[in-house]
């Protein structure tokens, strides 16, 4: 009968477990509670974290997530205002003013939230963000490399060490760090881009083409990388294909002022010149001051005689060049064909300051005093400009002209034979000048000295 008790004993232990431990679960569930309850004050002691700020904390980083910048910020200085020893409250509220560009008050939070926690990364990215942003090229690279340490996995870092290099003329060393960004992110926003500028930029023109299409592949809503595309292609003397990215572009932000220099550009290679002052004009409207637009319209409104149109941008870049320019005599030009002599005068002199021995100069100078029928200063410009040049033709008949203005008709005929037997263009019509301006008595008078 050993083995019946044997069994009748295992089944009732068995039944006891499955009915009492419940009880036990419950009694001892229900004593946690108590404990809990009765002993708040010091479970607060024993974990000190503000809850409210906590609470704050995570709804300023779920509208951060959301590029929700305004609630991100009201949240961020509600878990400061809750814990003002809090680093991540700190740190976010500079990611917010990173996104304002207040350069300075970025820095003044992250710096706040490295001195309450020093093993913050992302407090040590905001730092490289500013520093980048400023131009600082050690000080950033101090910022990264600290970041990098402290946590190897922030994709952002990489990318503004990447473009701390770019901006240092380091293209090689750019293109390490947003490969590296690829690795952490491959949808990172703009990363396409950045890497194809570096590749330009050392000269691995297949390898930044590759990089646009990428980008615009990822988002053929972007502007910028449309753009890019264009200019991947200029480079590569794809010029249909550059004009059509181009369009595309502008189609997406149609106030773009440099991809309307892009184009016209393009147009310009193609000598299509109408089209490319069309382009030029059009960036200029949106962005007046733009002095790479200035300095292709220019030239062109000289080309076409817009002389109106030339004067306002010629004077617009010798205001920002200052001492640097140096085309005073297209500016001169310009002053003559727009009556302003005055002016032109003082441009030929300064011409002539600068290059002495240009004969041209003293040529316009000529027809400036000309234009102020300042006729005795016209001749001795005109004078200088046949000693320094005497086969220049044209050179003659100015001299005639004035002659022939001043009643010295024997010098005018004199001067009539030099830029008829020098084939100057103009000689039959000084001719014809003479012939009707100077009388028989003037061409045998004799000249006065």
């Amino acid at each position: 009968m050993p083995k019946p008790v044997f069994l009748k004993i295992t089944v009732l232990f068995f039944f006891a477990v499955i009915f009492f431990a419940p009880l036990c679960y419950s009694v001892s569930e229900n004593n946690a509670a108590s404990s809990v309850v009765t002993n708040t004050s010091s479970s607060v002691k024993l974990a000190p974290q503000n809850s409210a700020a906590e609470f704050a904390l995570k709804k300023a980083r779920l509208y951060l997530k959301q590029s929700s910048w305004d609630p991100a910020k009201e949240w961020f200085e509600k878990a400061i205002a809750q814990d003002q020893n809090s680093a991540k409250a700190y740190e976010g509220l500079s990611q917010f003013y990173l996104h304002s560009k207040d350069w300075d008050k970025a820095q003044e939070l992250a710096e706040k939230a490295i001195q309450l926690s020093p093993d913050l990364a992302d407090a040590y990215a905001d730092l490289l963000v500013v520093h980048q942003k400023l131009g600082r090229w050690i000080e950033g690279i101090n910022a990264a490399d600290k970041a990098i340490a402290l946590n190897p996995h922030l994709a952002r870092v990489y990318y503004y060490r990447g473009l701390l290099y770019y901006d240092q003329g380091l293209p090689e060393e750019a293109v390490k760090s947003y490969v590296k960004v690829l690795d952490l992110d491959p949808q990172f926003p703009d990363i396409h881009t950045s890497l194809g500028l570096a590749y330009g930029a050392a000269d691995y023109a297949d390898l930044e083409m590759q990089e646009y299409q990428k980008a615009v592949a990822l988002n053929p809503n972007q502007a910028s990388a449309q753009r890019s595309l264009g200019l991947a292609y200029t480079k590569k003397e794809k010029y249909e294909m550059a004009i059509e990215a181009f369009h595309r572009s502008l189609e997406l932000d149609p106030q773009d002022a440099q991809t309307y220099l892009a184009l016209g550009n393009v147009y310009k290679k193609q000598n299509q010149m109408d089209k490319a002052l069309e382009a030029y004009e059009k960036g200029a409207s949106f962005a007046p001051e733009e002095k790479d637009i200035q300095l292709q319209l220019a030239p062109l409104y000289v080309e076409k005689f817009l002389w109106a149109k030339a004067l306002p941008v010629f004077e617009k870049i010798k205001a920002r060049e200052g001492e640097d320019f140096k085309d005073y005599d297209v500016l001169g030009t310009v002053y003559i064909q727009n009556s302003l002599f005055d002016k032109a005068i003082a441009a030929y002199q300064k011409a002539i300051e600068l290059s002495p021995d240009d004969d041209v100069d003293y040529y316009n100078l000529g027809n400036a005093y000309n234009g102020k029928k300042q006729l005795d200063l016209a001749v001795e410009q005109y004078k200088k400009a046949v000693e320094m040049n005497p086969k220049d033709g044209d050179y003659a008949f100015a001299l005639g002209v004035a002659y022939c203005k001043k009643g010295q008709g024997i010098l005018a005929e004199e001067a009539y034979k030099k830029s008829a037997q020098l084939g100057s263009r103009q000689a039959p019509e000084l001719r014809k000048y003479i012939d009707s301006s100077c009388s028989v008595k003037q061409r045998l008078a004799k000249p006065k000295f």
